[in-house]
């Protein structure tokens, strides 16, 4: 009776584990691609334990098998080589993306390691900004003590147009900047709830132009505004549209004016995903499993209802052919020769917002001779730094070369 209860719990542990392991290297179009979707953000950042894990398995295996002098049977064989199939594909997907890079070198540009206990002064603007003409909900400002840099780093914690709940899932990434000496900045406005894309970008760009004023006593001279996924559309918006009428507010003469743009898994193209998240007429049996998977979890929504809320919401309706803010929202549409400095981070097999836009931005602005770059990360879904990221490999190495772009581009 042990010795049943003790395969079953094996052979789940060996199903949950393919289904993990599986995960990394498959990448399938919406809705199949829901059935993945969580595996694929949560298994990067614990691959390194996973990897781990299975070694001290194959390890333990082979020698209680050699000491005890038993022979192996046919499920200890199957566990055995499974272990090994695991192993090995944890130990390929971290040789793949250590090899991810911006191509600056380490000795050139040093990063000091994380500071996990870096101290740093709090200053709360956001009653500053409620005085403004404008609908600005929160300005955070985090000044590290040994203030060594002339940059500032200015996050707008968005997901689906919606102000992120848990601002603990951007600690890293603010810890990471601190230790580096970059003074860091959150900052909220209108949401998809209470205004359409105009508004948020008008509300942010309004926050931006007071955080410039108000940190001014502190020396900083270049501003980046970053963000992911959402929040990553909205930082591109904020930095290329300083000549543009629809996302201005002119009852306020500011300078909201940025100097580079960061964006994590960010959409450029709303309209590109509307069609991305369309249901194919002939859906598969992965497609309807996918498909029943998000309806039990989102109320009853399909992924492509879902999609269709959000973008209806924050762009005032549907494609119409009379609504402009599909036209101006795509960010491809703002650019010119003068856009600000951009790094560009994206997973190959993002499921949320597809990296092919992000590939049509990039070409855009290389034929207008812009400042951009790229870092693709293979084999990576979208929101990787939102799950379990403290001992994350593919967080530390994205945060690591994003650390190098702001050393190359910024003091």
């Amino acid at each position: 009776m042990i010795k049943k209860i003790a395969n079953i719990l094996v052979g789940v542990l060996l199903f949950l584990h393919a289904y993990l392991s599986l995960s990394i290297w498959v990448k399938l179009s919406p809705p199949a691609s829901v059935i993945f979707t969580m595996p694929k953000i949560l298994v990067p950042n614990i691959i390194n334990f996973m990897v781990f894990f299975d070694a001290l398995v194959i390890v333990g295996m082979m020698i209680f098998f050699y000491w005890s002098k038993k022979k192996l049977t046919i499920f200890p064989k199957i566990t055995l080589i499974f272990f090994i199939a695991f192993f090995i594909s944890g130990c390929l997907y971290l040789i793949i993306i250590s090899r991810v890079s911006l191509g600056i070198t380490e000795s050139d540009y040093s990063i000091d390691s994380v500071d996990e206990n870096v101290s740093y002064v709090y200053y709360d603007y956001t009653e500053d900004g409620k005085r403004m003409d404008a609908n600005i909900t929160s300005i955070e400002f985090y000044l590290p003590e040994e203030n060594s840099k002339n940059t500032c780093f200015i996050y707008f914690p968005y997901g689906n147009y919606k102000i992120h709940e848990d601002m603990a899932m951007h600690e890293r990434l603010r810890t990471t900047l601190l230790s580096e000496g970059y003074g860091v900045a959150y900052i909220t406005g209108r949401t998809r709830l209470n205004g359409d894309i105009t508004d948020i970008v008008k509300d942010l760009k309004s926050g931006t132009a007071l955080l410039k004023q108000l940190s001014a006593q502190f020396g900083y001279r270049d501003f980046i505004v970053s963000g992911g996924s959402a929040g990553g559309h909205l930082a591109q918006l904020v930095a290329y549209t300083d000549q543009i009428p629809l996302y201005t507010n002119e009852s306020l003469n500011i300078d909201s004016t940025v100097d580079g743009v960061i964006s994590f898994y960010g959409t450029s193209d709303l309209s590109y995903d509307l069609e991305y998240f369309t249901r194919p007429d002939k859906m598969s049996l992965l497609d309807k499993i996918g498909d029943f998977t998000y309806k039990k979890s989102s109320g009853g929504l399909s992924l492509e209802e879902s999609n269709q809320e959000m973008t209806y919401g924050v762009l005032g309706g549907p494609p119409d052919g009379e609504n402009i803010l599909y036209q101006m929202s795509d960010t491809k549409n703002l650019l010119n020769t003068h856009s600000p400095k951009t790094l560009l981070i994206h997973g190959s097999h993002d499921s949320m917002t597809p990296i092919e836009a992000d590939y049509l931005l990039y070409n855009k602005m290389k034929t207008l001779g812009c400042d951009v770059t790229f870092l693709e990360l293979p084999f990576v879904d979208h929101a990787f730094d939102s799950l379990v990221n403290e001992h994350s490999f593919v967080v530390d190495k994205v945060f690591k070369e994003t650390m190098k772009w702001m050393l190359v581009n910024f003091e």
